[in-house]
């Protein structure tokens, strides 16, 4: 007997790690990044949650530099919105 059965029923986790998410035309202070930053992980985290299964996902895959298209922000918009949009342009790029 296996010592850990219900480990064989789990599915496989997805680890995300983003090194570093440059932002060019924007100045958000301190909160207003951590606001963005949260916004874009509960986003990205749900995105991927309800995504396809993860038999279809890739087992390894690792992206040095990656550009998206987003929306045209005012540099006044909401950070929270902002984050969800660049999760959302990001999770669309991965699932290409």
């Amino acid at each position: 007997m296996k010592p850990f059965p219900f480990l064989d029923a789990a599915p496989p986790g997805v680890d995300v790690h983003v090194e570093r998410l440059m932002l060019s035309g924007l100045d958000l202070d301190a909160g207003a990044r951590r606001r963005m930053g949260d916004a874009f992980t509960a986003e990205l985290t749900t995105l991927l949650a309800a995504g396809p299964d993860n038999a279809s996902r890739p087992r390894s895959l690792v992206i040095r530099h990656l550009r998206l298209a987003l929306p045209a922000a005012a540099p006044s918009a909401d950070p929270r919105l902002l984050g969800r949009q660049i999760a959302q342009a990001l999770f669309r790029r991965l699932s290409q």
